[in-house]
């Protein structure tokens, strides 16, 4: 792949994530952006090892520990060690953690759509239809774990 082409994937990556988080990070309360990141994480992967959690996050275990800590102290995940080895501990969403999501995510979601109102119908539906033709790909390509 070309250098222009390389460029311009990351400049897309970084204006949807942009677009997106301002948006997300505007309405989270009192959660930290770690915290708002593990708990979208838990809501795509189902349940994951600390170990994915510090590599969802790119930080380190103890960091993604910290993060995790005051979700479990606050019943939106709960931690649970596998029963094939007990020396993993996997923590997913409770069902309180999936209503605070499911709450911040509609009014994320509300947000993002008066935002999308300055964009006509035919920029709007090429937009959508990019952002499913990226992630199939990536999908495709097992680049992406969505």
């Amino acid at each position: 792949m070309e250098h222009e082409e390389l460029v311009h994937i990351i400049a897309a990556r970084d204006a949807f994530d942009d677009f997106c988080k301002r948006s997300l990070m505007n309405h989270r309360d009192d959660l930290t952006k770690s915290q708002v990141d593990v708990l979208i994480g838990l809501k795509f992967a189902g349940k994951m090892s600390m170990t994915q959690v510090s590599e969802h996050l790119a930080v380190s275990k103890e960091q993604a520990t910290r993060a995790t800590a005051p979700l479990v102290q606050r019943g939106f995940v709960k931690r649970e060690r596998r029963k094939d080895n007990y020396r993993v501990v996997e923590v997913s969403l409770t069902d309180e953690g999936e209503q605070r999501l499911a709450d911040g995510l509609a009014v994320v979601l509300r947000e993002i759509n008066g935002n999308l109102r300055g964009i006509s119908d035919e920029d709007r539906a090429r937009l959508v239809e990019a952002s499913r033709t990226a992630v199939e790909i990536l999908r495709e390509t097992k680049q992406v774990g969505l």
